[in-house]
């Protein structure tokens, strides 16, 4: 290479040259960052660079968050059992959850997002908020049945229903609020 470039593209032994491949596509996308990182290792095996550092490294995250999910998801509904007392109304607890993650994932696909190092923290968000919710219903279920032998629905619902309500759904407009935003990892 001409003089004024070999101290940037030539390795010291000047046996090898570095090549920088421009992606077409986003590589801040998974499914575009797999596909650059494919094509270019068939003609480079050894590839290495800002695009492999991070489709490597979105991916021990996602992973990572994944399975931290799971393990929580299990810790809570262990400790809900406890709580309870009763597997069924440990699971029943749940159900907000796992609609909210059921909305999350399909909102995603409406709107062709994947999860990425930047989103895969609402798991454990919504894990926690969805569980947090439940519990206070369930709880005051429970205590309407001590008082009166059965739980008045609309009891539960016009006290403590209306407060869990409130709390979601200023949760909710915080996170939408973040749709909004100019950076496309708070975006996502």
């Amino acid at each position: 290479p001409p003089n004024h470039l070999a101290h940037r593209y030539q390795s010291k032994d000047q046996e090898s040259v570095a090549l920088v491949v421009t992606p077409q596509e986003d590589i801040w996308q998974g499914a575009s960052a797999a596909r650059f990182i494919e094509e270019v290792k068939l003609k480079a095996p050894q590839i290495a660079g800002f695009a492999t550092m991070l489709y490597e490294h979105s991916k021990m995250v996602i992973s990572g968050f994944q399975l931290g999910a799971l393990i929580a998801s299990l810790l809570v509904i262990v400790l809900l059992w406890f709580d309870f007392r009763s597997l069924r109304d440990a699971l029943t607890c749940l159900l907000p959850l796992m609609m909210g993650w059921c909305w999350m994932f399909v909102g995603m696909q409406v709107f062709g997002l994947e999860l990425n190092v930047a989103n895969i923290v609402v798991l454990p968000l919504i894990l926690g908020i969805g569980v947090d919710t439940s519990v206070h219903i369930m709880h005051r279920v429970r205590e309407e049945e001590r008082l009166h032998t059965q739980a008045s629905l609309s009891v539960v619902i016009l006290g403590t229903g209306r407060a869990v309500l409130f709390a979601a759904l200023t949760t909710m407009v915080g996170f939408a609020g973040l749709t909004v935003a100019d950076n496309g990892a708070m975006k996502s």
